[in-house]
């Protein structure tokens, strides 16, 4: 069980810099209630990824989220976890993942004009994404990740597909067309947790 009253750091690509918030209650194994402030909540919608960390025992925690409930009157949010008790930091797999909440565009022929896609974990070959868009399944595409006020222009193919009546999941494998390019998204991932584990270390010394 997390604990209730401790302060917690939430990262939400509507900006770089994690959102401080604070653990209420915790529903189970898979909701979190969080309290934020209410000029915040603006930024935040129904069913966006989130990733919430927290310190336990100086050990620095993470849960994949999705936001379930906003209560703006209030200023809390209750969040769904879909990797509880995980510390994906330290996960040790051939391809790691990361759990993330960031933006990218999708430009496809079947799509009439771009497509939002909100990114929920990926490693430097793949991707886990959310969208409302209906993506080709076996063509190739482009893909515009928005992070840290950069573009990174991907290209990717739909490995496999969840039919939701919110949005559709889908399963990206990046398409690479050089070595450098691999090394390049290698880099990316890399710095992105260097990143975000000092943002969070700075916020916790303030």
């Amino acid at each position: 069980m997390i604990k209730t009253g401790i302060s917690a750091y939430l990262f939400h690509y509507s900006k770089n810099l994690p959102y401080r918030c604070r653990i209420e209650n915790q529903d189970g194994n898979d909701a979190i209630g969080i309290s934020i402030s209410k000029e915040e909540m603006v930024n935040f919608t129904q069913f966006d990824p989130v990733v919430i960390y927290f310190f336990e025992n100086d050990n620095l925690l993470v849960h994949s989220c999705y936001i379930e409930i906003l209560d703006a009157r209030n200023s809390f949010i209750e969040l769904k976890t879909e990797i509880p008790n995980s510390d994906e930091w330290n996960e040790k797999r051939q391809f790691e993942r990361h759990s993330v909440s960031l933006y990218a565009e999708i430009r496809a022929n079947t799509i009439s004009k771009r497509g939002v896609a909100l990114i929920k974990n990926f490693s430097y070959s793949g991707m886990l994404v959310y969208t409302k868009s209906v993506l080709p399944e076996k063509e190739e595409f482009d893909l515009d990740l928005y992070a840290d006020k950069k573009v990174i222009f991907l290209k990717a193919r739909a490995a496999r597909s969840v039919k939701d009546v919110n949005y559709n999941e889908y399963g990206l494998q990046i398409v690479y067309s050089n070595y450098a390019a691999i090394e390049g998204m290698k880099q990316y991932v890399e710095s992105l947790k260097t990143f975000q584990k000092k943002a969070i270390q700075d916020l916790e010394n303030s």
